[in-house]
């Protein structure tokens, strides 16, 4: 039976069920060094198949092969919609267990972005986030927490966008808000 991991904050009251995870049993562990609650769900199915199966599937549909390393890294990443930079996934790897090198993960990274399975979101040029979460949308970067949050794309209006360099063509507007706590 596979662990699949729901990131919720440490304020975090109630158990949800995210992303169609038929779930069991429920166990509860802080990790200090992330600042974050990990609640930990042992799971049957998602969606009617079990979870590497399912996992497999939709790397297949992005033409990516299912190595272990693969489906390791994915099964942290696609347990919840969810900001992960690379060395949080290769913290949670250890913590699961798995070794899975440095280099494997961020060439696995990069291949998942390219192949539509995930965003980059740079919020600053040494912090890189991967989103889980593909469809259109922007952020919240709180610097003093490092916390990146969803903004829906239908959030942000804007009435034009300055014409593009010659010979380019706009790929996308990605909106990054840094905010900081207020004092």
């Amino acid at each position: 039976m596979r662990v699949a991991a729901l990131w919720m904050t440490e304020t975090a009251s109630k158990l949800c069920c995210v992303n169609g995870l038929r779930r069991t049993k429920v166990a509860v562990a802080w990790r200090p060094h992330i600042r974050m609650r990990i609640i930990c769900i042992n799971v049957f199915t998602w969606g009617g198949l079990k979870v590497r199966e399912a996992i497999k599937e939709r790397l297949g549909r992005h033409g990516v092969s299912a190595t272990i390393q693969r489906l390791d890294i994915a099964e942290i990443l696609f347990a919840a919609p969810q900001h992960m930079s690379a060395e949080q996934i290769i913290a949670e790897l250890k913590l699961t267990g798995k070794n899975v090198s440095k280099a494997t993960v961020y060439n696995t990274l990069n291949m998942f972005v390219a192949q539509g399975l995930l965003r980059e979101v740079h919020v600053d040029p040494e912090r890189t986030f991967y989103d889980s979460t593909t469809a259109p949308h922007h952020h919240f970067y709180n610097v003093d927490t490092g916390k990146l949050t969803d903004i829906p794309a239908n959030e942000i209006t804007l009435e034009r966008l300055p014409e593009v360099p010659f010979g380019t063509v706009a790929e996308g507007v990605d909106i990054v808000v840094k905010v900081r706590n207020a004092t």
